[in-house]
């Protein structure tokens, strides 16, 4: 090759044929049209553009690896028939049998088949973001011939490289996936062809928020005139590095809840709600004026929800409440007591039941409670104590009285986040299904709006059992406002409710250990539309025990023995009854009765007697005589 200068453009080409037909000459395996292609790459890289143009082409050709040479076939039943057929195919492409096939018989060229079947798999793992699997899975079902010559063993590969190739980069936080969406690369989370994502939010503290929401479903849900709110977060379903916690809104619609706001929050700082309930109040929710908001004990969420909605009436979730007392009262190491003692039983279901009473009367609740324990020798000192520093002037009456309410919880939002977490199937999941979830689940919910709108009753109706009950709990809130029970009375009718919960709680804590997941208490007044979350669970065990039937209360309550003799009962010492003494007072001027003769005594010891119902201050007892 020394005697060749190839320095000079106009004798490229001259040289290499030259050099070709030497090679060729010289080595009988030579492949000139190999050798003449790597002089146009790394490392000689001769420019095409220097050789006359009628080697131009060739020239491309060859650099885009497009060798010209024969290739043979054979035949794909070589292995399993033994067949020797072989084919020949020219560079002018020319076919010219070799060995003819052995005989056996020919099967359909199925290669359409295959190649449409992939094409189809490739383009909804592209363009979906369902499970890979679930994908072929459907398509399988759909062209069960294809599926037959194209396993999802081979389908898999191509798939994951067509997901991965429609889908940028995780985001390495919440503000990248904001960047993201606001760059138009997740188009595909969407509802109602508009955008998913609407807003990112930053506190002083630079923590960002990320809001979700489809403003078509929120003009339908507020378009029915909403009175209820409920609120709260949960961590588990949060995907990784996106935040510490996920807030859902949700609206009550004919006792259906709705959910239309979600948020995922790196902080859960009253800074952080104040931002993000600022914004979905101006720009998403500016004509929502709700009278009742049910959150859980959450004071910092609590507070900014009042500040946002002024006027609405903010409450605490019953549920959240027995649950904390019942935690409290394991931590105080009282679960034996309990288990063992009738009485120190039904105390702690009274206590469970004190925010079903006005909020005002709350505290003589307490007070009533407290004095049954005493005379039945009861020590839940510690209990009490804790009742009373922590929910009686900490949280304060007017938060968890839940009196006159149609809905006590907000466990429609608890049942909510449980359906998403079991979904997911594990605990923070990939943030692409995340959305995807999130955009079909919202779909969803434009039909059960719709079908309410048209007076249609998405799910089943509640269980008569259910409805009993709360009628109960109604009914004994109806007397109680006329006076025709005393507090203690409407404590011991309602502790029917609270008795449930109690009951499944003590099976649960007996049964599993202190690390599983409580389970939830039901409440009787909403119902939760079980909407699929885009596809079925498959046999994912739900951690709730199965004890879930609510109790009832008698059906004539003045029908029942156990009501009647508590009509009789003593109000301070709950021990006596009016058959039983004969001595008996009422309080003046209030007129509250009946006081036995030994709490009249120390009640009147001191300067200032005080009525143990009402509190009024210098009262008088006066004895009471009946013929």
């Amino acid at each position: 090759m020394s005697k060749y200068n190839v320095t000079s453009t106009e004798k490229y080409a001259e040289a290499i044929s030259d050099l070709k037909h030497q090679f060729k000459l010289r080595f009988s395996d030579f492949k000139a049209n190999e050798t003449y292609f790597n002089l146009f790459s790394i490392p000689f890289s001769l420019p095409v553009e220097d050789v006359p143009e009628n080697m131009q082409i060739e020239i491309i050709d060859l650099q885009n690896n497009k060798v010209l040479k024969e290739n043979y076939f054979k035949c794909n039943k070589a292995q399993s028939h033994f067949c020797m057929g072989s084919i020949k195919k020219s560079i002018d492409g020319t076919i010219t049998v070799v060995k003819r096939h052995n005989g056996h018989a020919r099967e359909p060229d199925n290669t359409i088949v295959v190649n449409n079947f992939r094409n189809v798999l490739k383009h909804r793992a592209a363009t979906e973001n369902a499970i890979l699997k679930n994908i072929y899975d459907e398509e399988a079902r759909r062209d069960m011939v294809a599926a037959a010559l194209y396993p999802w063993s081979t389908a898999e590969s191509i798939m994951r490289l067509a997901r991965r190739n429609s889908l940028p980069r995780l985001p390495a936080n919440l503000r990248a996936l904001a960047t993201l969406f606001e760059d138009g690369q997740l188009q595909r989370f969407g509802c109602c062809d508009a955008g998913f994502f609407k807003g990112c939010i930053q506190d002083i503290e630079n923590k960002t928020s990320v809001i979700f929401a489809c403003p078509q479903l929120i003009r339908s849900v507020l378009e029915n005139n909403i009175q209820e709110v409920h609120a709260d977060a949960t961590f588990k379903v949060v995907p990784a590095n996106m935040g510490y916690q996920l807030l859902t809104l949700h609206c009550m619609i004919q006792n259906y809840s709705i959910p239309i706001i979600y948020v995922l929050m790196e902080k859960k700082t009253r800074n952080s709600y104040e931002c993000v309930l600022r914004f979905i109040k101006n720009n998403l929710l500016p004509t929502l004026r709700p009278e009742v908001i049910i959150t859980d004990y959450e004071t910092a969420l609590r507070d900014v929800l009042e500040s946002t909605f002024p006027g609405a009436r903010s409450v605490g979730c019953w549920f959240h409440h027995n649950q904390a007392v019942w935690k409290k009262m394991k931590k105080l190491n009282y679960l034996n007591y309990i288990n063992n003692n009738e009485n120190a039983l039904k105390s702690l279901r009274l206590l469970m039941c004190l925010p079903l009473l006005p909020a005002h009367s709350i505290e003589n609740g307490f007070l009533l409670i407290m004095a049954f324990a005493r005379n039945h020798a009861v020590n839940l000192d510690n209990l009490f104590n804790y009742y009373q520093r922590y929910w009686l002037r900490n949280v304060g009456p007017e938060i968890v009285s839940v009196y006159g309410l149609p809905r006590r919880t907000n466990n429609n939002i608890e049942s909510f986040h449980n359906a998403l977490k079991m979904k997911f199937s594990v605990n923070h999941p990939s943030l692409w299904i995340f959305l995807d979830h999130l955009t079909h689940l919202n779909k969803n919910y434009h039909v059960i709006v719709n079908q309410l709108n048209n007076n249609l009753v998405p799910t089943r109706h509640l269980r008569i059992k259910f409805l009993v009950n709360s009628r109960k709990i109604k009914t004994a809130s109806e007397q109680l406002d006329l006076g025709l029970i005393s507090i203690w009375q409407f404590l011991q009718r309602c502790s029917y409710a609270s008795a449930v919960y109690e009951q499944r709680q003590r099976n649960w804590d007996i049964k599993n250990d202190e690390d599983a997941e409580e389970p939830i208490l039901d409440d009787p007044q909403i119902n939760i539309p079980l909407v699929m979350l885009h596809e079925p669970m498959d046999n994912i065990p739900m951690p709730v025990p199965q004890e879930r039937e609510v109790a009832e209360l008698p059906l004539d309550a003045n029908n029942d023995p156990q009501a009647a003799e508590n009509r009789s009962l003593y109000m301070v010492c709950i021990e006596g009854t009016l058959e039983q003494n004969e001595t008996k007072y009422i309080v003046l001027p209030c007129g509250h009765a009946w006081i036995c003769h030994n709490c009249m005594i120390q009640l009147s010891t001191g300067h200032n007697a005080v009525c143990p119902i009402c509190r009024t201050d210098q009262v008088s007892f006066q004895r009471i005589f009946f013929s």
